[in-house]
């Protein structure tokens, strides 16, 4: 009778890929867990709004805060965990992340609340190249794909889901300025905890600074910048529609819709941000065209107009299709002019070109909704609203108008 036990080298193995794999997912689930945390304040502004009687412009002002944070420490911190290694920036980041919570727990004002932003922004910006590095560094030998997955889909997917997850327990648990922040405190703790103790050695591997090579410098080659100009409208049109909802959509619901709940003020994050998540993993680099680009800022273009038409007929049905189709072009017009631009820098000045779109798309990211809360503040939500999305509008249609008059037309300049 043949013998069915696996040899101790077969079991071996197994349990060392079991192991990756654990390892994989544990990481997986802390950059997702990192990015819900971008999201969760989001729905208890409304809140502070009011206890404290915060204006709209204050609102978004905390808001940019992180943003700038965020900023500043991707390009000054991106790549410490090459030097440092992995784990110790993961664990130190994550440490950080539980005490800004607990100090968006226990603000008593203003300064408490830009202080724990900040703090946030930092610790995030620091950890999200060593997540997105560790998630490619463990993932499974015969699912090559699964990190890239993770890094495209947690940066948008997360900041959706924790503000949907924040809005739910600040209706349904008490202390609404406190619980969702206790609750990341505690689960950023145990995460650190267990990537501490995770087996896994290429999270303690040092990368020391190639000679001559230096932080990343803001740096746009001479032959790239025509490439750049034409598809820079797209990635500002389509990051400032997620900061608006990000910064703004629990303040502005109950205005405009005269919605209540805040779950309900809140689905419209969540829908746009979760529907770009989709479409930003769904296609390949190689699919990346001008022409998929073009698309996508005409989807970007209806859309708005979408969300401009619902705001004006006040129609929750009309916005929430806005913000569906916005959602899906945002998530495709990211993901295809990212990955056509980036192929197009040549790769030994590919550091500084990169560091210059981080700067434009947060800026995008940070700057409109600042200005939208400004004037909100002063000529209310549906005017400033209607303005923005009509912006927004034409910017769509600037980036699709660059794009078709290019000299390469819908050629593909990014293979595989």
């Amino acid at each position: 009778m043949p013998n069915s036990n696996p040899s101790p080298v077969s079991a071996g193995a197994v349990a060392g890929s079991h192991r990756t794999a654990g390892s994989f997912w544990l990481i997986a689930a802390g950059f997702l867990g990192m990015m819900a945390g971008a999201g969760a304040p989001s729905p208890v502004y409304r809140v502070y709004q009011q206890v404290w009687g915060y204006s709209p412009s204050i609102v978004a002002t905390v808001f940019v805060v992180y943003v700038v944070a965020l900023l500043v420490a991707l390009l000054v911190l991106g790549n410490l965990s090459d030097r440092a290694g992995r784990r110790r920036v993961l664990v130190v980041s994550l440490g950080v992340l539980s005490c800004a919570m607990l100090l968006f727990a226990f603000a008593r004002g203003l300064p408490d609340l830009l202080a724990a932003r900040a703090l946030q922004g930092l610790a995030t910006g620091a950890a999200t190249g060593a997540f997105g590095a560790s998630v490619i560094d463990l993932q499974p030998a015969d699912r090559t794909q699964r990190g890239s997955f993770v890094t495209a889909v947690a940066p948008t997917l997360g900041p959706g889901s924790g503000a949907l997850l924040s809005a739910v327990l600040i209706e349904t648990l008490p202390w609404p300025r406190r619980t969702v922040f206790l609750v990341l405190a505690v689960g950023y703790l145990v995460v650190a905890v267990l990537i501490a103790r995770l087996d896994a050695d290429s999270l303690d591997v040092r990368r020391p600074r190639a000679p001559g090579a230096s932080r990343a410098r803001l740096q746009l080659p001479r032959a790239f910048r025509t490439v750049f100009a034409r598809f820079a409208p797209t990635l500002i049109a389509a990051w400032s529609v997620g900061g608006l909802f990000l910064a703004l959509a629990p303040s502005f619901m109950p205005e405009v819709f005269g919605v209540r709940n805040v779950v309900a003020s809140t689905l419209t994050i969540f829908v746009l941000l979760g529907a770009g998540a989709v479409t930003a993993a769904a296609p390949r680099r190689k699919s990346a065209t001008r022409r998929g680009t073009l698309i996508a800022c005409g989807g970007l273009a209806l859309g708005s107009m979408m969300l401009a038409a619902g705001v004006l007929a006040h129609s929750m049905t009309v916005f929430l299709a806005g913000c569906l189709l916005s959602g899906v072009a945002f998530g495709a017009g990211l993901f295809l002019a990212t990955a056509v631009v980036s192929r197009s820098i040549p790769a030994d000045q590919r550091s500084g070109a990169l560091s210059v779109i981080f700067v434009v798309n947060y800026v995008a990211f940070a700057l409109p909704p600042l200005l939208a809360g400004v004037c909100a503040t002063r000529f209310g939500f549906t005017p400033t609203l209607l303005v923005y999305l009509g912006a927004t509008t034409a910017l769509a249609v600037v980036a699709a108008v660059a794009l078709a008059t290019g000299a390469e037309g819908g050629r593909r300049v990014c293979t595989s």
